[in-house]
């Protein structure tokens, strides 16, 4: 029963294990930790934070949540650190927090979204909220997307009030029907968050995952993996490298894989997925049917190109990713079974 309960604390700093009756916070670590308090850099070591620094989130959740207690992974998730066997078991109980995370997220009365720009916006309208939210950071990291995809129900924080995300969703498209117009202006934008509405993880696809994830980042390389375990209702194990976690999550849902295997973007995992894109995030292009993953590798028809010259290459200036022109000729249609 704790397995599927969660740490939580008070404004007084007081804590209890609770299955509901709880608010989860959602944030950007680098956010939350100084940087939108006058460029102060909090440190967090193994006694946790500085108590007035954690009366300043604190306060933010309290304000816009009839909830007394609430779940921050800032103090529920430990810090590796002292010796060999202290940092072991620490590692053991990080994982079992990782492989809560469902329970913690699902249980909660509302997951809270502070967000650095959001919070400094004065203004209740939503449109306006969605707008100044989709330049934040906390759209742009892997961590927050299981957040609000696990969530009941989810409130944005801004300097004046709280906004509900599903009622802000609603607004987007109201306003994009207004006019065809406001339909160019406003149908990306509605798309992205109508993609995030909390849903029920069985209905989740790597699919959904790639199409939500395409301007996400982490800083640590085998979070584009683990930090969708939870939402995947997978389990993760701690001995696991980036290569280990993703085939693991492709192996769990094969055919979901196969469905993204025209996913512009990085490969190199190891066989039978050198065909599967190596990350699941900032992934370009149209999700195709008719493919299927089988142990030996993907089955399906493609049409090929033989490339007969490279006209240029290179980093395109506009943007991060690199440019390749070349002139081809039509092969064929091939078939593999």
């Amino acid at each position: 029963m704790l397995f599927r309960s969660a740490v939580c604390v008070n404004s007084r700093g007081q804590f209890s294990i609770r299955s509901s009756g709880y608010a989860a916070i959602s944030h950007v670590w680098v956010e939350t930790m100084g940087l939108e308090f006058h460029d102060e850099k909090i440190m967090q070591d193994e006694r946790g934070i500085n108590y007035a620094h954690f009366n300043r989130i604190i306060s933010k959740a309290v304000a816009s949540s009839s909830c007394e207690w609430f779940w921050l992974d800032l103090l529920a998730v430990p810090q590796i650190v002292g010796n060999e066997d202290e940092a072991s078991m620490l590692r053991k109980l990080k994982t079992n927090v990782v492989n809560s995370l469902i329970n913690v997220y699902r249980n909660a009365d509302t997951v809270i979204i502070l967000d650095a720009l959001a919070l400094q916006l004065s203004s209740d309208d939503l449109c306006d909220v969605a707008a100044i939210f989709s330049c934040g950071r906390w759209l742009a990291r892997m961590w927050t997307y299981q957040e609000v995809k696990l969530a009941r129900k989810a409130h944005i924080v801004t300097k004046t009030g709280v906004i509900d995300f599903e009622q802000m969703v609603c607004a987007l498209d109201a306003r994009k029907q207004q006019s065809e117009e406001a339909s160019r202006y406003w149908h990306e934008i509605h798309l992205k968050f109508e993609r995030l509405l909390p849903s029920d993880p069985r209905g989740v696809s790597l699919a959904d995952v790639a199409l939500c994830c395409s301007d996400r980042n982490t800083e640590n390389d085998i979070d584009y993996a683990r930090s969708l375990f939870a939402l995947l209702n997978l389990q993760w194990n701690a001995t696991w490298d980036y290569d280990a976690a993703i085939t693991h999550i492709l192996k769990s849902r094969p055919q979901d894989a196969a469905r993204i295997a025209n996913l512009q973007g990085r490969r190199g995992l190891p066989p039978p997925y050198s065909w599967a894109p190596r990350y699941l995030a900032r992934l370009t292009g149209i999700v195709i049917d008719g493919f299927v993953a089988t142990e030996n590798g993907l089955v399906g028809c493609w049409t090929t190109f033989q490339v007969q010259r490279v006209i240029r290459h290179g980093q395109n200036k506009t943007d991060t990713k690199s440019t390749f022109r070349s002139e081809e000729r039509r092969v064929g249609k091939e078939c593999m079974e």
